[in-house]
């Protein structure tokens, strides 16, 4: 009696139907004329509005029409191109109105005024035929001061320097053993009682037994400057070059690139070698000079480590300089004794002394009072 109960659907509503009828005016086959509302002119003047209305422009977006404006506008254009070019020509006249402008000078200690005043200048006054003749006769019999131009200074070896190798210790180094053919590791190559160094001191021939000159031997060969009067003797391997045309300046190399520079210089009237010195050898010691003399009987001044030397004349002072390569060592000391020794004036005697050991002639010089 009392069962599940049956699903009772609820009505469904109808759906409620819109039915449209033809007009009245369609029956027939009749062409009605159709009256609408008068609402197109309006829906067309909204739509105008919206379409033409620009939103305005966020914050921090700035519009780029009106420039996109001034740009494509040919008017704009025109005139801007005109101003600019009416801006550089007023800078042009400006400028070139400054740089030719006349200058004001104003000398110190004098107060500039308001008014520049041009500075007036006198006409030289027109020589006068009269008054010619007397001036040209001053002009002729005026002095003529003639300014030389100060010799250049000399390059002098550093002081500490030392010898390279020499094997039999005869004072003559093995580099300069091979100039005058004497054996490197004998010191009396000839067996005559003379060492080597002391033979090639005296300008005699160290490799023979007779008593030979060394410039007899071949080994060296004399150098004789005609413009100054002075002869030398150099090694016959090594080249000779003037510095000048004058023969004032004479260089005697190496094939290591050390050389042997003769220098002269123009002595004043009277002018003693300290006076000279003190002038010409900056940075040089005059209490590390010693006396020297030539083979030729020829007073000179050697300094103490003998690769520097100085001559005179009655017009000249000569100097006698080493020059070395970037090395510390010299291979020729014992070489530019030998030059400095045979140093012969025009009109010397061409007569060697004896040969006489004298003590310390193997360092290639003795020592004494100044004759200078």
């Amino acid at each position: 009696m009392f069962g599940k109960p049956k699903n009772i659907k609820s009505p469904v509503p109808e759906p409620e139907l819109h039915i449209q009828t033809i007009p009245v005016e369609f029956y027939g086959g009749t062409n009605p004329v159709v009256q609408f509302k008068n609402v197109k002119k309006e829906v067309v003047k909204e739509m105008i509005v919206e379409v033409t209305k620009r939103p305005a422009a966020p914050p921090g977006v700035v519009s780029r029409q009106p420039l996109a404006r001034v740009l494509t506008s040919r008017k704009n254009l025109i005139l801007g191109g005109s101003g600019l070019f009416i801006l550089f020509a007023a800078l042009s006249g400006v400028y070139y109105w400054q740089t030719t402008k006349p200058k004001v000078v104003i000398r110190v200690g004098q107060a500039p005024s308001e008014t520049a005043t041009p500075a007036v200048t006198t006409p030289e006054e027109p020589i006068e035929p009269e008054n010619l003749p007397a001036l040209e006769e001053a002009a002729a019999t005026s002095p003529v001061l003639e300014e030389k131009s100060p010799e250049p200074a000399i390059t002098y070896p550093a002081v500490v320097l030392g010898d390279s190798a020499d094997r039999d210790k005869d004072g003559i180094t093995d580099a300069a053993e091979e100039l005058f053919k004497t054996d490197p590791t004998a010191p009396d190559t000839d067996k005559d009682k003379y060492s080597d160094g002391q033979e090639v001191y005296n300008l005699y021939n160290p490799e023979g037994q007779e008593p030979m000159r060394l410039i007899e031997a071949g080994t060296v060969k004399e150098h004789q400057n005609t413009a100054l009067g002075y002869s030398i003797f150099y090694p016959t391997g090594w080249a000779v070059g003037n510095v000048d045309s004058a023969g004032r300046d004479v260089l005697f190399s190496t094939i290591t690139g050390e050389y042997v520079e003769v220098r002269a210089f123009d002595k004043a009237p009277a002018q003693s070698f300290a006076d000279w010195f003190a002038r010409n050898a900056p940075g040089e010691r005059f209490d590390a000079l010693n006396n020297f003399e030539s083979a030729f009987k020829k007073p000179a001044i050697r300094r103490g480590d003998n690769l520097v030397y100085y001559f005179d004349d009655a017009a000249h002072w000569y100097v006698i300089v080493y020059h070395t390569t970037e090395s510390t060592e010299v291979n020729y000391r014992s070489v530019i004794a030998m030059m400095a020794r045979s140093f012969r004036l025009e009109g010397s005697s061409t007569d060697l002394p004896k040969l006489i050991v004298e003590e310390g002639a193997e360092e290639a010089g003795v020592a004494a009072t100044s004759t200078f």
